[in-house]
């Protein structure tokens, strides 16, 4: 991956002073929510892992390590189509993690976590160049955390950067098979962008598993061959798994360098039968 660049300031890094070690009850709290985050990956999971953060909170206020899961976990309530109120969580995910931001001596870990998270941030504010520095910033600092480097295509691609998408990917698909799915839908993703919808189509299927919102990205790419039945399949499916997904979530929660895509996909999707 490539090296941060030169003139780029990386605060609160390892050495720029003393970081505060974390009390074992809060990284329990942190390692309990997390758990619920990623092993429950559901609405109700979702609910569950905040729950547990922000009665945390109240004992560790000054905590960044439970801040920062606090944070990515009103973020993918929003990202994953799980919100009531998605511009709320959006908002507030992007005020806690300034918060954060702003905090001396984070930890690396700390530290890589959210950058990732700002890189999604600087995606919805539409600050493009920002989403590669954060993302280049991300790889420096985790350069073989397999998981977190595929992560990155999710603001790579919407930037424009396919190449360096599937190049993340692919990292993450040798290092980490366990996470095949999730790869594979993103590599489907970033094939339909580049208009490669044979290969998008087969990366699809060639999941187990798909979410709702990866069953619509797979949706756009069938209407797109002209298998319109196929298509509206895949939508009748989705929302029976996650009825908060419609045209006016997808509008709400999805942005791309290029303003051209969101209006197709829309498209696609009006075809493919969602609902406004």
């Amino acid at each position: 991956m490539p090296e941060p660049r030169a003139s780029l300031r990386v605060p609160n890094m390892p050495g720029s002073g003393a970081r505060t070690v974390p009390a074992l009850g809060e990284y329990d709290y942190a390692m309990r929510a997390h758990d619920r985050m990623f092993g429950d990956n559901s609405a109700q999971g979702n609910a569950a892992a905040a729950a547990i953060l922000k009665e945390e909170l109240a004992g560790y206020p000054g905590s960044a390590h439970l801040k920062l899961k606090l944070v990515w976990n009103d973020w993918r309530r929003a990202y994953n189509f799980w919100s009531d109120d998605m511009a709320a969580d959006f908002s507030s995910a992007t005020r806690l993690a300034r918060e954060i931001e702003a905090t001396p001596n984070l930890t690396p870990c700390i530290a890589t976590g959210l950058h990732g998270l700002l890189g999604y941030i600087a995606m919805r504010e539409g600050d493009w160049g920002r989403v590669l520095r954060e993302a280049e910033l991300t790889a420096s600092l985790a350069p073989y955390d397999a998981s977190q480097i595929a992560d990155l295509a999710e603001t790579l691609a919407p930037a424009g950067a396919d190449d360096q998408a599937l190049t993340n990917i692919d990292f993450g698909a040798v290092r980490n098979p366990a996470d095949a799915d999730y790869q594979h839908a993103l590599r489907a993703w970033v094939l339909r962008l580049q208009g490669r919808l044979q290969e998008s189509a087969r990366e699809s299927q060639a999941a187990r598993m798909l979410l709702p919102y990866q069953r619509l990205q797979y949706a756009i790419t069938l209407v797109r061959l002209g298998q319109i039945d196929q298509a509206r399949a895949k939508v009748r499916a989705a929302p029976a798994e996650d009825s908060g997904i419609d045209l006016g979530a997808w509008r709400g929660a999805i942005v791309y360098a290029d303003p051209a895509i969101l209006p197709g996909e829309l498209a696609g999707l009006a075809t493919a039968g969602l609902p406004e």
